[in-house]
């Protein structure tokens, strides 16, 4: 694959969210416009807040081919499974886990006991 859309999910909502990945360095302006910023559009985040989350999904990722032309869509053909699908990716994830975690421990919006009775 010549050119692929890599989404990770929030651990929060469960909503996908990524960008294109390409992998040959273009100099044309236009296509990179194309490619880079397509994905940018508005939502309502309260309404990922409020769907109920989905324990069941064995992936933290999925891969879509992002050489399909216009209307064709991405078809996912990969998904993330284990950290060793992607390391690089998988370590940046986690650590933006961990650092949210942090962030709403330090606030005392949630407690440590709350996060180890979630876990155990």
């Amino acid at each position: 694959m010549e050119k692929v859309y890599i989404e990770v999910m929030c651990p929060i909502c469960g909503k996908m969210m990524g960008k294109i990945n390409v992998h040959k360095v273009s100099t044309d302006k236009a296509a990179k416009s194309k490619y880079y910023h397509v994905f940018r559009k508005t939502v309502n985040y309260l309404d990922y807040l409020d769907t109920v989350w989905d324990e069941s999904k064995d992936f933290w990722g999925i891969v879509r081919d992002a050489t399909g032309g216009k209307g064709k869509g991405f078809p996912i053909v990969g998904y993330l499974r284990s950290p060793e699908d992607n390391k690089e990716l998988f370590e940046k994830w986690k650590k933006q886990i961990l650092q949210g975690i942090k962030w709403v421990l330090k606030r005392k919006w949630l407690n440590k006991e709350e996060i180890l009775k979630l876990i155990e």
